[in-house]
Order: structure tokens, then C-alpha cells, then sequence
């Protein structure tokens, strides 16, 4: 189950949104969240992967409370945010006074044996499942990180950056 609390609440509402269409599209595969708020130490955990070695990672990794990765996971990069000068929209902004984040990470994905008995499997390398997030993404006013030119970030979504961050006054 997912914490939405983690999130910034249009944000919340637009991914499960998201999430619904895709489910009745592409029934049996679902979106599943992988990431939603972090930490600056898990930013800067996840800027290291691909760039530094594997024990550099794995001790920062640690320090964040994130589990060790391997070889293969730590030759790719995942982000271009390093979490100091280039802050993800991960990271969060205070809203209501508390910290949520104005992006999600999803990941298609489907249970071989059936809705809710075993652990979802997750494609990385599936660019078709990844490519299927974008124009739904945009259709319920999220922006994609597989737009990114410089990046992309296939499993990212976030608000766009005309959203406030505070919520609406009534009048």
C-alpha cells in the first residue's frame, strides 16, 4: 500500500488517477510506485550509482538506509539530481507544514500469478511498458521524464512547476 502523505496532494490524486487509466489500458499489468519522497542522503545515494564504484555506492546507500545494490544495478545511472546543487523534485517542499514530494517514480508491472500472490516483476529494461506512462501522464497534467532530453527518466512524473507548492485559499 502506498503513503500518500509522502506526496504533495494534486500530485497524489493525478498519480492514482494515472494509475486507474493504465490498469483499465493495459489490464493485467498495473503501475506501481517505487518512489515517492526522499531524503537528501538517498539523493545523493542515488546520483552516486553509475558514477562512483560499487563500494563508494553501497556505503552511501547504507548511510541513507537504502539496501546495497550490485554490479549490473550500479552500471547505470538513475538520476541527474545530485541532491546538494541540483535538488530532485523528490526531495520535497514544505506544504501544510510537512515535506512532500512533487514527483513519483512508477514502474509497469505485472504478477505472474495472478493480481496480489507474489511479487509484482518489474521489466527495467522495457521501454515499450515505460513509453506507455508518457502520454497518460500528460493527460491527467503531470509532466514525463521520458520528454527529458539531457535524461530521460522513463519512470518519473512530476507537477509541473506552475502548481504551487501551498494550498488553495478559499474565498
Amino acid at each position: 500500500m502506498t503513503d500518500w502523505s509522502a506526496a504533495h496532494p494534486l500530485l497524489a490524486e493525478r498519480v492514482q488517477a494515472l494509475q486507474a487509466m493504465y490498469a483499465r489500458r493495459y489490464a493485467p499489468e498495473t503501475l506501481v510506485v517505487t518512489s515517492i519522497l526522499r531524503s537528501d542522503a538517498q539523493q545523493i545515494a542515488l546520483f552516486a550509482q553509475g558514477r562512483q564504484s560499487l563500494a563508494q555506492v553501497n556505503v552511501l546507500r547504507a548511510a541513507a538506509g537504502m539496501t546495497p545494490i550490485d554490479v549490473k544495478a550500479n552500471a547505470h545511472r538513475v538520476t541527474n539530481c545530485d541532491g546538494v546543487h541540483n535538488r530532485s523534485r523528490h526531495q520535497g517542499v514544505l506544504y501544510e507544514g510537512r515535506m512532500v514530494s512533487r514527483a513519483v517514480d512508477l514502474a509497469p508491472s505485472w504478477d505472474a500469478d495472478g493480481p496480489g500472490t507474489g511479487k509484482p516483476i518489474i521489466d527495467w529494461n522495457d521501454r515499450g511498458r515505460f513509453n506507455r506512462i508518457g502520454p497518460l501522464a500528460e493527460s491527467v497534467g503531470l509532466m514525463w521524464g521520458g520528454n527529458w532530453i539531457s535524461f530521460q527518466d522513463l519512470p518519473h512524473v512530476e507537477l509541473p512547476a506552475d502548481v504551487p507548492n501551498t494550498a488553495a485559499v478559499a474565498a
